[in-house]
């Protein structure tokens, strides 16, 4: 499917309303529609709905000054951007904190003509399938209508810096646009582990494939080697400039090695589990927890759009427990673990920064390696790996970044002129037009 969603987006390339560049915000809408599983009747519903649906911007009156966005409501998510904004008011960078509400939200219905009318030439301009035109049709036209409101509320005028959770997806990537072509300095968060994807990216790729932030503040040069290595094998510019930031979760408890030890005398696993599109990932990995002998303990921490998840209830081993900590630090700063198990997830790199070893289920539906971390595809290799586990801080740091926090000082830091220009364009010291 990502084949298809980079087909769409270069073909729309120099796509504009007013000096809004349209590729990438058209582009955050269809990547959702286009990897969405259910049928293709389905996914014509859901898009002609955006045909109607306008952007009302209720919160514009929070959006001034310096503004920190953020979209998904998830705890771990908002506790990660509160704790930025704490340490940046500390040190007297007042940020508005701001919601942005998601396509379904804070909308109401209009027809708007002359939106219809501008998005409709672009999808025909593409060159797709009647079926992507439709859906690219749709895509410009909500886009379109979120500029619109945008400078209809003066919005770009009134914000001096701009922080967003995830510039590269709907609906921050829409604010995000506007203010960097107006020379508003913008930021955009890494939130998840950044990796390669290789041939095969799924959705979490347009993170940092679609990025519409000037700058996007990295974990870790590992993230970076990462993120550099997929836009030269797939031949795109990258039009943002990496920033490493370091870990967001910084300042973690960390228990001493010595007590993390002191579970190995009756091994207790910690299994993270990811999200709903690895459902059969997750399905392999409980059941051959379940093969492991009587006396392991396993405390399972499940995804939360998976805790009700019954297919996965259904398979959980017998001697497991279920995790009902929110936060994962609280997890580890409380029990004792031999070692981590699990794929596909952040969580799993962290229980390395309080020195508790990990280690990667091969599943069906595993996306990442790493010669770092040792891997499993049976009970008997679990088994193998636990008799002694390792664990190193230090490559929680190289993966992670997690003795680094330089969020504060990046933000607050001043912007050099030469670097805010018109239209998002970067230029060099010299003050010449650059390609990224």
């Amino acid at each position: 499917m990502y084949d298809v969603y980079a087909r769409i987006k270069k073909r729309l390339q120099g796509e504009r309303y007013g000096i809004y560049e349209l590729s990438k915000p058209i582009a955050a809408i269809l990547a959702n529609i286009l990897y969405d599983k259910r049928t293709n009747r389905k996914k014509l519903k859901r898009a002609r709905k955006l045909l109607l649906s306008t952007p009302r911007y209720t919160m514009a009156a929070d959006l001034v000054g310096n503004v920190f966005t953020w979209t998904v409501e998830r705890d771990d998510h908002r506790r990660s951007a509160e704790d930025i904004q704490r340490i940046s008011e500390y040190q007297e960078q007042r940020f508005h904190f701001v919601r942005i509400p998601n396509l379904s939200e804070d909308t109401y219905k209009k027809l708007d003509i002359s939106a219809l009318w501008f998005a409709a030439r672009i999808a025909w301009r593409s060159r797709e399938t009647p079926i992507n035109r439709f859906f690219v049709f749709c895509a410009a036209s909500y886009a379109i209508k979120h500029f619109k409101a945008i400078d209809e509320k003066g919005l770009t005028k009134k914000i001096t810096r701009l922080v967003a959770y995830n510039s590269s997806n709907a609906p921050e990537c829409f604010l995000t646009t506007a203010c960097r072509a107006h020379g508003v300095a913008t930021f955009s968060l890494q939130h998840g582990f950044y990796y390669d994807h290789g041939q095969k990216p799924p959705l979490a790729v347009i993170n940092y494939e679609n990025v519409t932030a000037q700058y996007l503040l990295i974990w870790s040069e590992f993230c970076r080697e990462q993120i550099s290595a997929f836009h030269h094998r797939q031949g795109i510019d990258m039009e943002f400039e990496m920033l490493t930031a370091g870990y967001l979760k910084h300042g973690t408890a960390r228990p001493t090695p010595a007590v993390a030890a002191e579970a190995s005398v009756r091994p207790h696993l910690l299994c993270l589990l990811p999200g709903p599109k690895d459902e059969q990932g997750c399905v392999e990995l409980l059941e051959l927890l379940s093969e492991l002998p009587e006396d392991y303990r396993i405390t399972v921490r499940m995804h939360p759009f998976m805790r009700e998840s019954k297919r996965l209830l259904d398979v959980l081993p017998r001697q497991a427990t279920l995790d009902e900590d929110s936060y994962l630090a609280d997890t580890l700063s409380a029990q004792r673990f031999t070692a981590a198990v699990g794929f596909n997830t952040t969580s799993l790199f962290e229980t390395l920064i309080v020195q508790v070893p990990c280690a990667i289920f091969l599943a069906s539906t595993n996306s990442f390696r790493t010669p770092e971390i040792p891997e499993f595809q049976t009970a008997e290799e679990l088994i193998d790996l636990l008799d002694n586990p390792t664990s190193s801080a230090a490559l929680g740091d190289y993966l992670l970044g997690s003795e680094t926090f330089r969020y504060p000082e990046i933000i607050g830091a001043p912007i050099p002129a030469a670097h805010l220009v018109g239209e998002g364009e970067l230029l060099n010291e010299c003050g010449e037009r650059r390609i990224p």
